[in-house]
């Protein structure tokens, strides 16, 4: 139905790939709704894995599709007449069943899935390419060979390339995703023997193997896994009531062959299941966290709030009442028993102009606190309670440090890359310690480990947003808490998994949208953590009061027992635009402002995308927002009605013009960091102001002459998020020198990146801070001035997160309010003992 050229598009300076209607199908009835139904079906689909449709146009009544182009070659080129090698096959089928994952999630059938109709890069990436049959189908070419003939969608008829079509589809039957699956087995036993399944010297002898023969088993090479074979036969059912039911699980059997998962978790009747024992520690409301086991396995340290202020606290795990260590009037983080459960260190951070924090040591009972070492960060005691280990900061990088126990004889072990790091955590034997950092603009977590001995590092998790982990009592891995598999942003839902230190088994242990993190394991396998309950809801926030008022007299827009984040309002405030995890993904909804009439906007089912930060355009037309694909962020645009769905930038925190007519976003790719903006009515990005390394996220003046940016400096260990100091600032493009108005500590960040957004009338800007165990809303006047509350939500947990919106006449804010409860829970059996285990 389509040709395809390669052509350059000469606005954003890309190569791409133009798919015509052929003139001989132009005047076939249907052919152009089909070509136009093959356009939005595979934009619909925005995966890594599916190539990317960029526009549908017509010129001088030819239909073409601007799409993707993906230099390489498409597999069957690429398959050798003995196969690929068993990594190559695996590699690429994964890939072929991510992208099926996403189209059957949405609702798609590709119908036509073979070997030509895959392309892999130079690179190694995949892409699916021709959905021109997910929908209706081209009628029969008699001189098509037998590996290509498509069949017709005329009611009785089969569809498919016939090499590679379901039983179902040979007999002219309907079809659903199972057939995909049956094509998907084809192409993997393609790349494994270099032979197809069901072969035949016609059509019909095709069709004759397909319906009554099986593929050549034998013919599978001697490496195949075991895991893979299986994959093959479940995939090869003719009957489709036995075949795999759901290609997704193809792909976690495929990336479970490469890193020999699942061969170890053989369950039958016969297996025994452990029980695990549930307690939880605490019972008081307020903020808990990082606990931390004695090594007698008798009491549980953490912190809780005092008056605002982190305090050492401790309970026996016998029960009782707990005991409270520290109660000066500054906070005290991250508390780390010695080996004898006698005593226990914690961190001091510093005062707001200081450099560095304090480490401490105290006695389990109580008593004076003794002084141990300065530090960047909070420590940890080796498990022959001889040395310290803890990070210092040195100029652009970051020092992992051992001293004596006393603080004498600090030696410096290895230099780290410049980024945003936590606490260490010495391995078991205390030749290494793992350490936590999130990577620089990205969202990305990763754990790695540093032998002491040679200052080696590497690498054993990297992923989503962490939050905190421990070393499995033998050594032989880590468990840690990790965002992965939440399609939640502000904050995300965290479980627990495992993993060895090779990288291998990572496996889940938690489930739910309750949060676990910052976990500590004892050697005998009992493990606690912080467990968090939340759910929010939009409030509309009075500005002209006093912060107790304005508290006082907000009015609810939402009432949902789930997570309502970043909300946008309507340029005429009859609507919110916001992200919801309604129906278990996050996605994009629309409610009005009286509460009433929610509706989606948005409709992701995929587990690796997940929506963020909407922001209503000023005229109305469009909705910016980001859209995070795994792990890979864009700005994205949608009308209000849910049409027009399209990527609109490699960038992040989008932000409007007050016109309308330009969207700013932080850039995302390229050498220099800064802002760019693009033209709403179409045209190339330009850039408008150069920015430092970490993201930036801007507000725009009504005039459009100043841009304000909230960003974070320093070295990279203050709060969970690793700043050192929150700066407001302003600056007047093309001119990149920027005038600070405001400047907070870095625990103060209610999540890593900042975010601001300006009153319509250009007076003030409008962000969220900590305050002890809650967050606020703050106010800070655009023509400088002191920084001020908005609301005062006292002792209770809250947190609001990211982007809120003002009020057409700037005289209320909408913020996504979210109600936190934690508790400290051990978990008994969720890990069993190990033999051989390290004394912790």
């Amino acid at each position: 139905m389509g040709e395809v050229y390669r052509a350059r598009d000469p606005k954003l300076g890309r190569d791409v790939a133009i798919k015509i209607l052929r003139g001989d199908s132009a005047s076939e009835p249907g052919a152009r709704a089909r070509f136009e139904r093959e356009a939005r079906t595979v934009a619909a689909l925005n995966h890594p894995q599916i190539v990317t449709i960029h526009e549908i146009a017509q010129v001088d009544g030819r239909d073409f599709i601007v799409m993707e182009l993906v230099p390489g070659e498409s597999l069957d080129r690429l398959i050798p007449k003995r196969g690929l090698t068993v990594e190559q096959a695996t590699d690429y089928a994964a890939q072929i069943a991510a992208a099926l994952e996403t189209a059957h999630c949405a609702g798609v059938v590709h119908r036509d899935i073979k070997p030509a109709n895959v392309m892999v890069s130079n690179e190694g990436q995949v892409k699916v390419l021709d959905f021109g049959l997910a929908k209706l189908l081209d009628r029969v070419d008699p001189s098509a060979t037998i590996a290509t003939a498509p069949l017709v969608t005329e009611a009785g008829a089969v569809i498919g390339t016939v090499a590679y079509m379901s039983p179902e589809q040979a007999r002219g039957k309907s079809v659903d995703k199972r057939s995909d699956i049956w094509a998907f087995g084809c192409v993997l036993y393609e790349m494994l023997t270099g032979r197809r399944a069901f072969p035949g010297e016609t059509l019909s002898d095709t069709i004759v193997s397909i319906l009554e023969r099986s593929p050549e088993w034998a013919a599978l090479p001697s490496g195949t896994p075991a895991i893979v074979a299986k994959l093959l036969r479940r995939c090869l059912e003719k009957d489709p009531h036995k075949r795999l039911r759901d290609i997704g699980d193809a792909r976690l059997d495929l990336e479970d062959s490469e890193t020999g998962g699942r061969e170890s978790i053989v369950i039958d009747a016969r297996t025994p299941i452990r029980d695990v024992e549930f307690q939880r520690l605490t019972d008081v409301e307020g903020l808990k966290e990082t606990p931390a086991i004695s090594p007698d396995g008798r009491m549980v340290a953490f912190v809780a709030m005092v008056a605002g202020k982190r305090h050492i606290w401790i309970r026996l795990l016998a029960g009782g009442s707990t005991l409270q260590l520290t109660r000066d009037d500054v906070e005290h983080m991250h508390p780390r028993w010695a080996p004898d459960s006698s005593t226990l260190i914690y961190y001091t951070p510093p005062p707001t102009q200081s450099d560095d924090g304090t480490i401490w040591e105290i006695g389990a009972l109580g008593g004076w606190p003794r002084r141990i070492i300065n530090a960047s960060g909070a420590g940890d005691i080796s498990h022959d309670g001889q040395r310290i280990a803890f990070l210092q900061a040195a100029v652009d990088q970051v020092a992992l440090v051992v001293c004596a126990r006393d603080g004498s004889q600090p030696a410096r072990v290895a230099l780290l890359p410049g980024a945003s790091y936590t606490f260490p955590r010495w391995a078991p034997d205390d030749r290494s310690v793992a350490i936590q950092h999130l990577g620089n603009a990205s969202f990305d977590g990763h754990i790695d480990v540093v032998n002491l001995a040679t200052g080696a590092r590497h690498e054993v998790v990297k992923g989503t947003w962490l939050r905190g982990f421990a070393w499995l009592p033998d050594g032989s891995g880590l468990v840690y808490s990790s965002s992965r598999g939440s399609t939640l942003l502000y904050p995300p839902v965290f479980n627990l998994r495992v993993v060895q230190n090779d990288g291998s088994g990572d496996r889940q242990l938690t489930f739910g949208d309750l949060s676990y993190g910052q976990p500590d394991v004892h050697r005998s396998g009992k493990l606690v953590a912080c467990r968090t309950v939340s759910h929010s809801d939009i409030w509309k926030f009075p500005v002209d009061g006093t912060p107790a008022e304005n508290t006082a007299r907000a009015v609810r827009v939402t009432k949902q027992t789930g997570q309502v984040q970043v909300p946008s309002v309507s340029p005429d405030e009859r609507e919110i635009v916001f992200v919801s995890d309604t129906g278990g993904h996050s996605n994009l909804w629309v409610v009005r402002t009286d509460g009433t009439a929610m509706r989606p906007l948005t409709f992701e089912v995929d587990p690796a995308i997940a929506i963020g930060l909407p922001v209503w355009s000023p005229r109305g037309d469009w909705i910016a927002f980001v859209r995070s694909d795994h792990g890979q962020a864009a700005t994205w645009g949608i009308r209000p009605d849910g049409s027009g769905l399209r990527q609109l930038a490699h960038g992040w925190g989008p932000c409007w013009s007050a016109d309308g007519r330009w969207l700013y976003y932080w850039r995302l790719t390229g050498d220099a960091r800064g802002i760019d903006r693009i033209p709403t009515d179409g045209g190339p990005a330009e850039f408008f102001v150069r920015t430092g390394e970490e993201i930036c996220l801007p507000a725009i003046s009504p005039d459009g002459a100043t841009i304000f940016l909230a960003q974070g400096t320093g070295a990279g260990f203050r709060g969970w998020w690793g700043t050192d100091f929150l700066e407001f600032v302003r600056a007047h493009p093309p001119d990149s020198d920027v005038e600070r108005l405001a400047r907070a500590a870095g625990e103060r960040l209610p999540a890593r990146y900042p975010c601001i957004v300006i009153s319509r009338d250009g007076r003030y800007l409008a962000t969220s801070l900590v305050d002890g165990a809650t967050t606020n809303i703050w106010v800070l006047p655009t023509a400088g001035g002191p920084m001020t509350p908005v609301t005062d939500f006292g002792d209770r947990s809250v947190l609001i997160v990211r982007s809120m919106s003002w009020s057409a006449d700037s005289q209320h804010l909408y913020a996504a309010v979210a109600e936190i409860r934690t508790d400290i829970v051990l978990l008994d059996g969720l890990i069993g003992p190990l033999a051989g285990s390290a004394t912790a």
